[in-house]
């Protein structure tokens, strides 16, 4: 069984894992290798396209490294990609407000919990070759959904948006905020704080 992000917070044991911004196979499998318990490959920031992303998510698997990849954005058609090849985790960043939360859940889950489009014949259920009946089932509960709220106006919903059914871990972009909050690079500030 490969491990993944859910196994991971599951495990309730302190984990460790960085983000990657350059497209290396090779990069990726020296820090599963070294012992880096999951891995974000960023298609935000990084240089990563769709194939470099797969090819990473291969290389994570290889060594038993949790996959997660990076998103820039809500984003029906990047969500589902990234998930179809077989991420276990998913930042989606830009999320600017409460309609956002609830769209990456929408985006990220199959029904009755969301609209992500339904294939079982993806790289994440082993090209059809799994169960077809149990797989849109599992994708739901074993999925970890990490939105990355950027925005002051954001941050005021942040009750609201721990209350959404399917994110499993909120956090905040410093750099973002400060930036949004006229104190650009200043994520140390006690206006961004």
């Amino acid at each position: 069984m490969k491990r993944t992000v859910r196994s991971l917070i599951d495990s309730k044991k302190p984990f460790i894992g960085t983000l990657m911004q350059f497209p290396s196979v090779e990069l990726t499998e020296m820090f599963a290798y070294t012992g880096f318990d999951f891995l974000i490959m960023d298609m935000e920031h990084g240089l990563i396209e769709n194939n470099d992303a797969l090819a990473m998510v291969r290389a994570c698997e290889i060594y038993d490294t949790a996959a997660m990849i990076r998103v820039p954005e809500v984003d029906e058609e990047k969500i589902k990609k990234a998930l179809d090849m077989g991420a276990s985790g998913l930042l989606v960043a830009g999320v600017h407000s409460y309609e956002d939360a609830v769209n990456a859940v929408k985006y990220a889950k199959f029904k009755p919990m969301g609209i992500r489009g339904a294939c079982p014949a993806v790289r994440a259920n082993h090209f059809g070759l799994d169960d077809h009946v149990s797989y849109y089932e599992k994708q739901n509960k074993e999925t970890v959904l990490f939105v990355a709220l950027e925005g002051p106006e954001v941050v005021k919903d942040i009750d609201r948006i721990a209350q959404i059914q399917g994110i499993d871990i909120i956090g905040v972009g410093p750099v973002d905020m400060a930036l949004a909050l006229g104190v650009p690079g200043q994520m140390d500030a006690p206006i961004v704080r």
